[in-house]
């Protein structure tokens, strides 16, 4: 049963790093619409980084879903995104974090931690 829970933890940083990392690589992006944007795109190692590790999400939540319930699998692993990715995105990105957001991400995470205290049902 543990090494389903460390996939579901290898899910949510695969979640979060391959986010940020799209996100980093499509700012370096000329969006023209021509053979320029399609090469920007293909030769740009942020995004082939936050696709390989889309890659890894997704292998390592199915994995996960062999031992643990859909319904603590999914919400913990859009959860749990969700807070690091505003938490990175704030350290690493700039983008603004208030009073407002930062209660909504402990409540977000409280809503995990109460809908694991059982599992299985």
């Amino acid at each position: 049963m543990t090494y389903f829970w460390v996939a579901l933890v290898v899910a949510v940083f695969a979640n979060i790093m391959s986010n940020v990392a799209l996100k980093i690589g499509v700012h370096s992006v000329d969006m023209k619409g021509d053979k320029h944007t399609f090469l920007s795109i293909i030769e740009n190692p942020w995004l082939w980084g936050g696709v390989i590790l889309a890659g890894v999400l997704l292998v390592s939540y199915v994995y996960a879903l062999k031992g643990i319930a859909l319904s603590v699998a999914y919400p913990s692993v859009t959860a749990l995104s969700i807070v690091g990715i505003s938490i990175i995105s704030h350290w690493f990105l700039g983008e603004r974090f208030g009073l407002g957001k930062g209660v909504g991400l402990l409540l977000v995470a409280a809503g995990v931690y109460l809908l694991c205290q059982n599992p299985d049902g």
